[in-house]
């Protein structure tokens, strides 16, 4: 996984986290890297709701 790379959406530069969130939320083998503005707003959720939705997937993982 590349730690920065830009935004497909906006050409911002992203952050791990980001990319953390876009591979479990979209899938691994995504091509499309979004920021996090970005791709709360391509799945229709704010930011907040997007780190709401990973946290309960990670969760989800460890039980």
């Amino acid at each position: 996984m590349k730690e920065h790379t830009k935004c497909y959406l906006c050409d911002a530069e992203t952050e791990k986290v980001s990319l953390l969130i876009s591979e479990k939320l979209l899938h691994k083998t995504a091509s499309k890297v979004y920021c996090l503005d970005c791709l709360a707003d391509y799945l229709g959720m704010t930011v907040e709701e997007l780190f709401e939705k990973w946290s309960e997937l990670t969760m989800q993982k460890h039980n």
